[in-house]
């Protein structure tokens, strides 16, 4: 999948990062990626904003089973949380809040 200068460049430096910043835990390594993950998520979701469209963050899903329906599609994924885009079919509506003065 990758050439070996680039493994040989990069094996290294994970293994350091893995050793120094998780203390060679996994859980550790994995509870980070997923932070990175939600960073993007929050980039994705104001992109598409700005382009018009609509997004919704979906919380409580089984990874393991959203990832059986996928595999059909991709290699074996992990999945890290999903992000529903496009365009709503009705206007979303009018919510009602309290003034700022009110509220604070």
């Amino acid at each position: 999948l990758y050439p070996e200068s680039y493994k040989v460049r990069v094996i290294p430096s994970f293994t350091q990062m893995l050793g120094v910043r998780f203390n060679h835990s996994m859980q550790k390594l994995e509870s980070y990626i997923l932070e990175q993950c939600y960073i993007a998520v929050g980039q994705i979701c104001m992109g598409v904003s700005l382009m018009g469209l609509d997004s919704c963050i979906i919380g409580g899903f089984d990874p393991l089973k959203v990832g059986e329906v996928l595999e059909e599609r991709i290699n074996k994924p992990k999945i890290a949380c999903l992000i529903a885009l496009g365009k709503r079919v009705a206007e979303a509506s009018q919510k009602s809040r309290k003034s700022k003065i009110d509220a604070i």
